[in-house]
């Protein structure tokens, strides 16, 4: 027996209880009872029996929603983490549970997802107080901030071989190494590494650390370091290279930074440090002081005002004028690091932590949040305003010095909204928050209540495509 619907033109659908059976090469049905004026939940009640089930009492659901947790913001995260091997990095898999790196692989997705303290994190990990899907997923079951703060102390005993693995995969002997430095602020005063320094986030009487950020050519970071809040810029690169070649063990590096970090001499002159000692013939005799200005070259220079020189002492046949322009404009790439690290997406700051080495893990936490970021931003270029299409690009360029162009692809992006397939074009951001919609729900049965079953909210086309371009199913991230 079955229950079949069949249509009729002009008239509702007429619901039947039929029994089929084979003459010869045909099939009779006949029909048992009709079910067109039934209520609904008794049909598909019916329906369940027929099937093998067993038809819930009158009013009591067939399927029951438990809980429902955002899931595909963390799908996506969790999943290139794993795809780009970050898992691998922090420690091997094994049969056994490695609570720690489970645990900081937890922070690190929570950090681009919804960055947050350690305390409103391991609220959101809790499975009492869970804000997404994350603590099923990695099955941290009940999560205190405390563990949180011995997963960053396992990870900082790790950072140094997990750099020179990443500067094993992203840089090769001879390459170019971009390097840049910034700062942050730090709540309260008792970190010692906390100091008064340059301040760059405008934040008058606070004390920060000051911390550099080693990037291969394309922008991909490679490694961290940490230095006191009032370290000088240049003061941090000693650090750099000798880390480039004992513990990356490249014997050729060219490194390239600001004029500021890269120097060879710092000028000390009073008049030197003004940049007016160029500009006079100074005599000084015993009765008398005599200065007069050097019209001529006051001249040449004002001549030259608005251009900028980018020097390098690589030759000409390693590193081309152009080449040397373009490698210069690519400390871009850094910079727009540190703006993802410090305000857009994962928020370093504000910096609550007052040890030390605690400070160090949570930025070197920062950074490899932000390597998985970098490698989605990638795969997701098409659906973001990034400029997918740097070659064409970089072709409407006359030259390095000239200004950048977008593509024109980024253009048309940019002024409709729209991909070319007529997707919305989106943020990194909101992208993450539409993704976030996809939910994974806890579903239990009538007839089962005792053995819930997961079920995934059926992606939208956005959500789709998302996990298309990152490489991977929805439904396999563990």
């Amino acid at each position: 027996m079955h229950i079949e619907t069949v249509l009729n033109r002009g008239s509702p659908p007429a619901i039947l209880l039929r029994e089929s059976s084979r003459d010869g090469k045909s099939v009779r049905k006949r029909t048992l009872l009709n079910l067109s004026h039934r209520p609904a939940e008794h049909v598909e009640g019916l329906r369940g029996v027929l099937k093998g089930g067993v038809a819930p009492p009158p009013g009591v659901e067939p399927f029951v929603i438990e809980r429902s947790l955002p899931h595909g913001a963390v799908a996506a995260v969790l999943g290139t983490a794993r795809s780009v091997g970050v898992d691998r990095l922090l420690g091997p898999k094994t049969a056994e549970a490695n609570r720690p790196r489970d645990l900081v692989m937890a922070m690190i997705v929570g950090r681009i997802v919804a960055p947050a303290s350690k305390l409103a994190g391991a609220k959101a990990l809790d499975p009492a107080t869970a804000a997404s899907s994350l603590g099923v997923e990695l099955a941290l079951g009940e999560v205190s901030e405390d563990e949180l703060y011995a997963a960053l102390d396992w990870l900082l005993e790790r950072q140094v071989p997990i750099e020179a693995a990443l500067a094993k995969r992203h840089l090769k002997g001879g390459t170019l190494v971009l390097y840049d430095v910034s700062s942050s602020y730090v709540e309260g005063r008792c970190c010692p590494r906390a100091k008064r320094g340059y301040n760059r986030d405008g934040k008058k009487g606070k004390l920060q650390i000051v911390y550099g950020l080693l990037c291969a050519p394309d922008g991909c970071p490679v490694a961290i370091e940490v230095f006191e809040g009032n370290t000088a810029d240049p003061m941090t690169l000693a650090d750099q290279v000798a880390k480039l070649k004992r513990r990356f063990a490249i014997d050729h590096v060219v490194l390239v930074g600001d004029r500021g970090m890269v120097t060879e001499a710092r000028v000390d002159a009073v008049l030197g440090k003004h940049k007016m000692a160029e500009h006079f013939d100074v005599t000084i005799a015993d009765d008398r002081l005599v200065f007069a200005r050097k019209r001529g070259e006051i001249a040449q220079e004002a001549a030259l005002d608005g251009f900028y020189a980018v020097r390098t002492s690589l030759p000409e046949e390693t590193l081309a004028d152009a080449d040397t322009v373009r490698t210069y404009k690519s400390l871009a790439r850094v910079e727009r690091a540190f703006r993802c690290l410090k305000t857009v997406d994962l928020h370093v700051r504000p910096i609550y932590h007052w040890l030390g080495d605690r400070v160090r893990a949570h930025v070197f936490l920062c950074m490899l949040a932000y390597y998985v970021e970098w490698h989605m931003r990638g795969r997701l270029a098409p659906m973001l305003y990034e400029d997918d299409d740097r070659a064409a690009a970089e072709a409407l360029r006359e030259s390095p010095v000239a200004r950048a162009h977008r593509s024109p692809s980024a253009l048309a992006k940019s002024a409709t909204g729209r991909t070319p397939d007529g997707a919305p074009v989106h943020s990194f951001q909101s992208l993450l928050a539409d993704l976030a919609t996809l939910a994974r729900n806890t579903v239990v049965a009538a007839n089962a209540p005792d053995r819930p079953f997961t079920l995934l909210t059926r992606p939208n086309p956005t959500q789709q495509k998302a996990f298309d371009l990152l490489g991977f199913p929805i439904a396999s991230t563990q």
